[in-house]
Parts: structure tokens; sequence; C-alpha cells
């Protein structure tokens, strides 16, 4: 304890300022980055592990819905068990159109879950 209490008062006449335009910076918005970052390298690389996220917005899952193109798109619809067979679906169009009512239906159960109400 002496030993902390002597460094501290090395530093007793220092004075502390503030420095003219500059931002303070915030650890928070890491976070974000750091996802975005994530997501955009998986739509890239690897589209269908990116579609199993739980979505904190939904309009980041239909933000990449729009960029996803074949054979990506069908291979999303597959490993969501969104077909022919149990959806009806065969065009782009309309495994698109499933995609987004999926996670539309995925959001609004999240956003039951953590008790935001969604109409």
């Amino acid at each position: 304890m002496c030993r902390l209490i002597s460094r501290l008062s090395h530093y007793a006449d220092i004075e502390s300022f503030e420095l003219e335009n500059v931002e303070a910076f915030s650890s928070d918005y890491i976070g974000i980055k750091v996802y975005q970052i994530l997501s955009d390298w998986l739509f890239e690389n690897n589209p269908v592990k990116l579609f199993y996220w739980d979505w904190a917005d939904h309009s980041d899952a239909t933000h990449y819905i729009k960029k996803l193109k074949n054979p990506a798109l069908t291979a999303v619809c597959e490993n969501l068990s969104i077909r022919e067979s149990t959806m009806g679906v065969r065009t782009i169009k309309e495994k698109r159109q499933a995609l987004y009512e999926h996670y539309a239906a995925v959001w609004k159960e999240s956003m039951k879950r953590r008790g935001v109400k969604y109409e």
C-alpha cells in the first residue's frame, strides 16, 4: 500500500488538460462494426451460416436477402427447409419472398422473447 501511495505522489504536480478537436472514443460501437465486418465476410464466403444468426434488427437480415443471388439463395432456402415440396417455392422471387417471411416471423418471435411489443 505504501508503494502505491509513493508512486501516486510522483504525479501530484502534473496538471491534466483536454486536447482540442478530439472526438470522445467509445468502445460501444466496436461490437457493431465487428458484427458488420463479420456479416459482410460471411455473405461473401458462407451465406448459409450468415442466415442462422439471431438478428438483432430485422433490417439487417432483409439487407442481405436483397443482395442474395442464386445458388446461395437456393442453398439458404434448402438449409432452412424452404423447398418446393414444403413451401411451394420454385422461382427466385418466390424463394426470396419466403426467406423474407421466414425472417419476419423469426424476428417477431425474438422480439416477443425479449419482451418487446411489435405490431
